[in-house]
């Protein structure tokens, strides 16, 4: 990697990181505004509006966004070509979505999804405008905008117009209204950074050189998202909406860590990697190191998620959501497939392995349906079981056709990760020791969290000082952060 592009990605990672940690934090003020404002059932037809137009989103694309950040050289006709079928495909189903929405609320059986649903879809024209904006923004490595735009457009468009409308008694609609106005100004924000006027044009040639990456990035992006929302739809049809309020509390919680970690490397590594995707010897090293980095990330904080759990629905949710406590635990226990799996499907994407992917992604689709419908019997904390079942196995796969890709047999895989994993499952022992002789001194639930937090926080880096130090693990942490292993 050169130099610039060194310091390019570097400085995409650290803005990425960073943004994603003040939008996490901007998320969870809101979040604990709208609990006390909106029923367990309004969040529930919200979900389940934000699972169709979420669909709806990635078809609009057909991974074309993507495509022109992996392919080595485009021209004007790439982006002229992307900018018109996003715009008609988007057009056309939002169009779909529409006048299909009283049959969606039909077979939900959720009262008031439909008109929900006929506001949400102008949210396809929306973002298949956008679409190609970041996407030129990405390929250039201009993170710090594109977090500015994102924060920008959240804390305004939804935090304060969904936060207003929640308080003027609004119900589902803040919700629904936050989510259009939120579209709306990144699409405004990403055209004035980007002083680019989409333009229509056609191109046979270059359409076929952008769904060839584009179209089987879809399809595994497709099954991806069935299968992230399909615990939602499950529940959302066999429990009820008032339990897929409560569900998608507990979950969105829970994937507040795998956001903030895997969005940035991912926006971070991916332009990064694609460019060295001929150098598989550095992309293997850059795996190996952020593997390592996630391992000894994802082991502490699910530790943590379990034992703060009903302080954290306390203090963000109020006393209301008490039953988000034990569904959020069970997801977090499976915090470290989650995790560990963004490093291979970044892996696979940037060096194309796109088929691949595809038929793994698939697979999750289909044994996430499977675990959730026979989690249902038990519950919401059956079907969490049965989420951690289903992101398991797919990490399994993943990790096993990134290794084949890199060519790095399993033997040197799990050997690399033996210390990391050795370290991280030390320190969140500590944390549950630590949990348990504060609990006992500290009856005042505040006080005794909150000394818990400090301390495990303090003993993590005393821990992390003392032994990794001279690791040769660490330091390959540490070539992953400064992006010196391309």
């Amino acid at each position: 990697m050169t130099a610039s592009l060194r310091l390019k990605t570097i400085k995409g990672f650290f803005w990425q990181l960073s943004g994603n940690l003040l939008q996490n934090i901007l998320q969870l003020v809101v979040i604990a505004i709208l609990a006390r404002l909106i029923s367990k059932n309004d969040f529930g037809l919200a979900q389940l509006a934000l699972v169709v137009i979420g669909l709806g989103k990635i078809t609009t694309q057909l991974g074309i966004g993507p495509a022109l950040v992996q392919i080595k050289k485009i021209d004007n006709k790439h982006i002229t070509t992307s900018e018109t079928f996003t715009f008609v495909f988007s057009l056309l189903l939002g169009i779909i979505v529409f006048f299909t929405s009283n049959h969606l609320e039909a077979f939900f059986k959720a009262s008031g999804l439909s008109e929900i649903l006929k506001v949400c879809s102008v949210i396809f024209l929306l973002e298949g405008v956008s679409t190609i904006s970041s996407s030129i923004m990405l390929r250039a490595m201009r993170q710090k905008e594109l977090v500015m735009i994102d924060f920008f457009s959240y804390s305004v468009g939804y935090g304060v117009v969904a936060t207003a409308m929640a308080w003027l008694d609004y119900g589902v609609w803040s919700l629904v209204m936050g989510q259009v106005c939120q579209s709306l100004l990144k699409l405004l924000g990403l055209l004035f950074a980007t002083r680019h006027i989409p333009k229509f044009g056609w191109s046979a040639g270059h359409f076929k050189e952008l769904i060839g990456f584009g179209g089987w990035f879809t399809a595994a992006h497709l099954c991806n998202y069935s299968a992230g929302q399909a615990d939602n739809v499950v529940v959302g049809k066999m429990l009820g909406t008032e339990s897929l309020g409560v569900y998608g509390r507990a979950y969105n919680l829970m994937v507040k860590p795998v956001e903030l970690v895997g969005s940035a490397l991912d926006k971070a590594l991916f332009p990064a990697m694609a460019r060295r995707q001929d150098n598989l010897e550095k992309v293997a090293e850059v795996f190996i190191a952020g593997s390592r980095l996630i391992l000894i990330i994802s082991i502490p904080i699910s530790v943590l998620m379990v034992l703060l759990s009903d302080f954290i629905v306390m203090v963000l949710l109020g006393d209301n959501w008490s039953d988000v406590v034990v569904p959020l635990q069970i997801l977090s226990m499976g915090l470290v497939f989650r995790m560990g799996y963004k490093m291979g499907s970044i892996t696979t994407k940037a060096l194309g392995e796109m088929s691949k992917r595809t038929k793994v992604e698939f697979m999750y689709a289909i044994s996430m349906v499977v675990f959730c419908f026979i989690g249902t019997k038990h519950g919401l904390n059956g079907v969490a079981f049965g989420v951690i079942c289903s992101i398991a196995l797919t990490y399994m796969m993943m990790i096993t056709i990134s290794l084949n890709a890199l060519k790095i047999g399993l033997a040197r895989y799990f050997k690399q990760m033996a210390a990391p994993l050795a370290l991280s499952s030390f320190i969140g022992i500590s944390y549950v020791l630590m949990d348990m002789v504060l609990s006992h001194y500290l009856s005042n639930i505040y006080l005794y969290k909150t000394a818990f937090l400090l301390t495990s926080v303090v003993i993590s880096l005393a821990i992390l000082m003392l032994l990794g130090k001279k690791a040769k693990w660490m330091q390959d942490i540490i070539a992953i952060i400064s992006i010196r292993k391309l």
